[in-house]
């Protein structure tokens, strides 16, 4: 196991020296081989407060609880409706603002329009400012204005979407975004999770202390399928 740390680029630049920005994180390793080809598993996190070893237990009980969800969705029904009873939620209650991601995908694209722009003007520039050997060349304003219109246009629309992206605020109330929204009831929600949770984890022993191979007949022994097989 490597305990190590690694620098992850960041798409913004150091406003004194003008470099790139990195975000520093932990990087725990460890090799994995149990189905006999190893590999190497790496964990990010920001946490330095925990030994290598909490941080991968923690990791696998994040793991767990995924195969608990995804087991639990087919042999115990978990996105069934246990009730039916209803509470209006919190209006109050603070919710990501969905109009700030849409803002966020035509900020992404304005910026590629925006790339594809300088890399076909310079292009332009460059071939107006490369005549063949022996003539002289002269880029007039007009000439240069029309060689840039399009740059100008993709970064005065950067702009205007990176504005308006920076104006909308991250979360919003909840009463804003869904009036009169419904939940269904806590408890009895909660009471059901709890058995299906049960249920699951005595379904996970169960397994594991039958072990998954099956008695080896010997010379003189009958073979017997499993349970419930012909």
């Amino acid at each position: 196991m490597a305990d190590t740390t690694v620098d992850l680029p960041l798409d913004t630049k150091n406003e004194e020296s003008g470099e790139d920005e990195v975000f520093t994180m932990r990087q725990i390793t460890r090799i994995d081989d149990k189905k006999g080809v190893p590999k190497q598993l790496h964990i990010l996190t920001t946490r330095t407060d925990l030994s290598a070893g909490e941080v991968v237990y923690r990791m696998g009980s994040r793991w767990r609880q995924e195969n608990y969800f995804r087991y639990a969705r087919m042999h115990f029904d978990l996105d069934s409706h246990d009730s039916y009873a209803s509470t209006v939620d919190d209006p109050q209650r603070s919710v990501p603002n969905p109009a700030k991601k849409r803002a966020y995908q035509v900020v992404t694209a304005a910026r590629a329009r925006y790339e594809r722009a300088v890399a076909s003007t310079d292009a332009a520039l460059l071939a107006a400012r490369s005549p063949r050997p022996g003539q002289d060349v002269v880029i007039s304003n007009e000439e240069h204005d029309r060689l840039t219109e399009n740059l100008r246009g993709a970064e005065a629309e950067l702009t205007t979407t990176q504005a308006a992206h920076k104006e909308l605020p991250v979360r919003v109330r909840l009463g804003d975004l869904h009036p009169g929204q419904q939940v269904l009831d806590t408890q009895t929600k909660l009471v059901h999770h709890c058995i299906r949770i049960a249920a699951f984890n005595t379904a996970t022993t169960i397994a594991r202390g039958s072990g998954s191979t099956p008695p080896t007949p010997g010379p003189t022994t009958k073979p017997t399928g499993w349970p419930g097989r012909s």
